[in-house]
């Protein structure tokens, strides 16, 4: 009921049990309140239908963008590691000595020697026989015309000086034959060791020349080897800094993924934050009009944005990566060491180290404890016979060579 502003009236507060008197100024505010709240509950009662309306919605996510829980990683690419390589031609670990070489020379000097002195002496004889039979003849009758018997003093001293004379000159012959005897056997000697040492000579020459072409052959096969290593090395290079290119490109993928997952995921909020506002707004001014309140700031669905997660494989993949070109790096570097060892061809020591044969058979016995086998090496280049070097360690150590690791064994020692 409206009160007069002319004169007091008793109006009763709200909270106390009797009227009170107010002045014209009060009265005029109390009526100003009273029709202000009237007219905000008139205006409440005309949004009824309103916040019935929005009330019977039901606030559905229909329509945002959908929540985003993980994105598809892509994964870095890299070509396959090169784990081995072509390790060129097979090594040689001997040569053609070039033959024997002669020891010894004059082995008949004896028969040659016997055969000139039997010629001279037969020479020489074939002229004093005629000589010393005419001289017989001569003395006999020269004695006979003399007189002198056979049994004389003067016959008999005349033949002893004819045989001194004839004794001399067959000693001379004899003495002439031994001389060309020796004058034989020293030629043929000087021939023999002229021959000997020429050829000495000839196979020194043909083991140096076969040892410089197995030297040559063995420097051949480590500068394929080296460079077959450099091709293997870089190409793994390369195939390093294409994966850690990849590498790079996935992570700048995987990063955009996941930020336009995260940026999906925050406008869906954004979205169901704006629909809970709209429904709520009216609820909202009712109250507020009910209440004669002030209109509250709209609060909605309270939500928080799953966190997209990516998932760590690509350190996982670059650490297999980098597992792997170690391997590759070991293995290249034992086999460069182990034929670094062997490209010297400066000993008689082989490679003989069970580990680096296959496809090995028995085939003979060398010695005592020393067997002989047919193998391969591991490496190709062909079967070859020879011993293992675990059983040569066990009965002659001195024979056995280290060689990059592994166990070489000297045939000259064993």
């Amino acid at each position: 009921m409206a009160l007069s502003s002319t004169r007091p009236t008793r109006a009763r507060l709200a909270g106390t049990p009797e009227y009170t008197n107010l002045s014209p100024g009060q009265q005029q505010l109390y009526d100003q309140s009273n029709t202000a709240q009237n007219a905000a509950l008139g205006i409440a009662n005309q949004q009824i239908g309103r916040v019935g309306q929005a009330l019977g919605q039901t606030l559905t996510t229909d329509g945002l963008p959908a929540l985003s829980g993980g994105f598809q990683v892509q994964q870095a690419q890299g070509g396959p590691i090169q784990s081995s390589f072509d390790m060129g031609q097979a090594l040689k670990y001997g040569y053609d000595a070039g033959g024997d070489i002669q020891k010894s020379v004059g082995g008949n000097l004896d028969t040659a020697r016997q055969q000139a002195i039997d010629a001279t002496y037969n020479q020489a004889m074939s002229r004093l026989n005629p000589q010393f039979e005419r001289q017989d003849n001569g003395l006999e009758t020269r004695l006979a015309n003399q007189g002198l018997g056979i049994n004389s003093a003067a016959y008999q001293n005349a033949r002893d000086q004819l045989g001194r004379q004839q004794t001399d000159a067959t000693n001379q012959a004899v003495y002439s034959s031994i001389g060309a005897g020796e004058d034989a056997a020293n030629a043929l000697f000087g021939r023999q060791l002229n021959q000997g040492q020429f050829a000495n000579s000839a196979q020194s020459q043909a083991n140096t020349q076969n040892l410089q072409a197995a030297g040559f052959h063995n420097t051949t096969a480590g500068q394929d080897y080296s460079q077959n290593l450099g091709a293997a090395q870089f190409a793994n290079s390369a195939q390093n800094q294409g994966f850690q290119q990849s590498l790079a490109n996935a992570q700048i993928a995987n990063q955009g993924a996941q930020a336009n997952a995260q940026f999906g995921n925050e406008a869906r909020n954004q979205g169901l934050q704006e629909r809970a506002y709209i429904q709520n707004q009216p609820l909202n001014q009712f109250n507020s009009l009910m209440s004669s309140g002030q209109v509250s700031t709209p609060q909605g669905v309270q939500y928080t944005p799953t966190q997209v997660g990516q998932t760590d494989v690509l350190g996982a993949y670059a650490l297999n990566q980098q597992a792997q070109q170690a391997n590759a790096n070991r293995a290249a570097q034992a086999n460069s060491g182990m034929m670094g060892g062997l490209f010297s061809l400066g000993s008689a020591a082989l490679m003989s180290d069970v580990r680096l044969k296959k496809n090995i058979e028995r085939v003979g016995t060398l010695k005592p404890g020393i067997d002989l086998y047919a193998y391969e090496y591991a490496w190709g280049g062909g079967s070859r016979v020879g011993v293992l070097a675990q059983e040569v360690l066990a009965v002659n150590p001195a024979a056995i060579v280290n060689v990059g690791g592994y166990m070489a064994v000297d045939y000259a020692v064993l």
